[in-house]
């Protein structure tokens, strides 16, 4: 049957099927299709791998600038405070750190390390007369330092960036406590994002071993009894662990970019 040997050799993948007696004009013309249909489908193919470069290169490109608006947010910061680049600098150092014992992967670490540069944007709105006070801050001053991380979180949460909306996450929830202690939310435990839990420990020992107006820097060894002390009421103790897992690398990111000691 014509027919059925028809339907059963375009099911075996024929393209088409010429059957007895043939035409050559016939076989001309149904060659010349065929050729011009395989040249239509390279022509669709190639068109496709040239869209899915061009998405490639736009996604990279608005990758780097978000980046690049994060690094101008840092100088911001940087202008406001002389030491904050350093300090900004061992914070993501830290940050990786943390991330890395925790078995995040490479880009996922690099975006909270990012992000977390911009933990304290907040502070561009608290006046110089409260952030370098050299004595005990009073209750109003208090008050009025704890904004910051709500300002910081006002300033960037409404952004179409994804790390901007990461930064704002991280500039909120960075001084929540494991133990429902902190501010501004009172968030207590795995309430609190995973990146504010693992910037809280970066940023506390930074701040810890940094030299302050009312303060000198701790070394490094009371700064990590104190947070070994604080895990599981400051600090997320997993956090802590993954940190304490890479202190030759948190030891080497110090004597690369040594905080400034004395008062």
């Amino acid at each position: 049957d014509p027919a059925e040997m028809r339907r059963r050799a375009l099911e075996a993948g024929a393209t088409d099927v010429v059957a007895a007696p043939f035409d050559e004009s016939d076989l001309a013309l149904r060659g010349r299709n065929l050729i011009a249909l395989a040249r239509a489908q390279g022509a669709v193919e190639s068109q496709a791998r040239t869209l899915a470069r061009e998405v490639e290169r736009a996604a990279a490109e608005s990758q780097e600038r978000e980046r690049e608006i994060i690094r101008r947010l840092m100088l911001a910061a940087e202008f406001r405070d002389d030491q904050a680049g350093d300090h900004l600098t061992r914070v993501a150092g830290c940050v990786l750190a943390i991330a890395d014992g925790l078995g995040l992967s490479e880009e996922e670490g690099n975006d909270i390390a990012l992000a977390s540069t911009m933990h304290d944007i907040g502070k561009i709105g608290v006046a110089d007369s409260i952030l370098r006070k050299p004595g005990p801050l009073t209750e109003p001053e208090r008050c009025e330092m704890m904004q910051h991380a709500l300002r910081g979180y006002r300033m960037l949460h409404d952004s179409p960036s994804r790390l901007l909306r990461l930064a704002a996450e991280i500039a909120l929830t960075h001084h929540e406590r494991w133990d429902g202690a902190g501010y501004p939310q009172g968030l207590k435990g795995t309430e609190i994002p995973l990146p504010g839990r693992i910037t809280a420990v970066a940023d506390v020992f930074d701040a810890l071993i940094s030299a302050r107006v009312y303060k000198p820097g701790w070394p490094l060894e009371r700064a990590r009894r104190f947070l070994e002390e604080q895990s599981g009421s400051h600090f997320d103790p997993d956090c802590v662990a993954a940190f304490l897992s890479r202190w030759e690398d948190v030891v080497a990111l110090v004597e690369e970019r040594p905080a400034d000691r004395a008062a």
